[in-house]
């Protein structure tokens, strides 16, 4: 009894998740490509001699830096 219980248990838990877990692999699957497009749109602002700062970090090393 508590075999088929387990194997039902996991049949249900996975057709409940898995509208949640396709959009999830689809955005994780995106991340790397926004990395580079990122970090490339920081070398072109910094080779044309403006400020660049990256989103959630910047003001952090930029204080460790500078001591403030």
């Amino acid at each position: 009894m508590w075999p088929v219980v387990g194997v039902l248990s996991a049949i249900v838990i996975g057709v409940v998740l898995i509208p949640i877990a396709i959009p999830m692999t689809c955005g994780l699957a995106l991340l790397p490509a926004g990395a580079v497009i990122y970090g490339i749109v920081g070398a072109v602002q910094t080779s044309q001699g403006q400020d660049f700062k990256y989103w959630l970090v910047g003001d952090w090393v930029r204080g460790t830096l500078t001591g403030r």
